[in-house]
């Protein structure tokens, strides 16, 4: 489990990517930032989400790590506006990702289980950890309606914070915002 694939997991279990449909109630992805807080470690060559021609959005992700992770976490947090302020909403955890991928993190956390099947075709990241230095890299992914409504949230403006903890630190964080219609 990678980076990337941390990101595309939490990506599917608050269901935020947009898919541009107009007969299709979901969330519209309205930005995407990906940081790194030590370059010498980690870095993000391409963070963006594409809408090309009003179809479903499309995410392509380049995370390059440069030192081998033998202890790959993130801290996945969502946030919901309300009053012009984000606050704490519904999820605030910390997924051991080199567990899960070997399988001994499915029973406690279901919808990444449900999730991590889809997440794998979009990516070149298979394989449990260590990982050594490589470009991480997600590529086309997309979320279809019937996995966006798996977890009927209310409308409003949400946003999730990812903090990749490689090797006991934080190397990197992605802030996604994005509305329910």
């Amino acid at each position: 489990m990678t980076v990337v694939h941390a990101f595309l997991l939490c990506f599917c279990s608050i269901h935020c990517v947009r898919h541009v449909s107009t007969t299709t109630k979901g969330f519209d992805l309205t930005n995407i930032n990906c940081s790194s807080y030590n370059q010498k470690y980690l870095e993000f060559a391409v963070c963006k989400v594409d809408t090309p021609q009003n179809s479903m959005a499309i995410l392509n992700v380049v995370a390059r790590l440069l030192e081998t992770a033998v202890s790959i976490k993130t801290r996945v947090k969502v946030f919901r506006k309300a009053r012009k302020i984000y606050r704490p909403f519904i999820y605030d955890d910390i997924l051991d990702l080199c567990e899960f991928v070997k399988g001994m993190g499915h029973k406690r956390f279901v919808i990444w289980a449900l999730a991590y099947p889809l997440v794998l075709k979009y990516t070149n990241a298979n394989h449990t950890c260590p990982y050594e230095p490589q470009d991480i890299v997600a590529r086309n992914f997309t979320l279809n309606s019937k996995f966006s409504n798996m977890m009927p949230l209310p409308k409003g403006k949400y946003r999730v914070h990812i903090v990749f903890i490689l090797n006991n630190a934080k190397r990197g964080i992605i802030v996604v915002d994005c509305e329910r219609n």
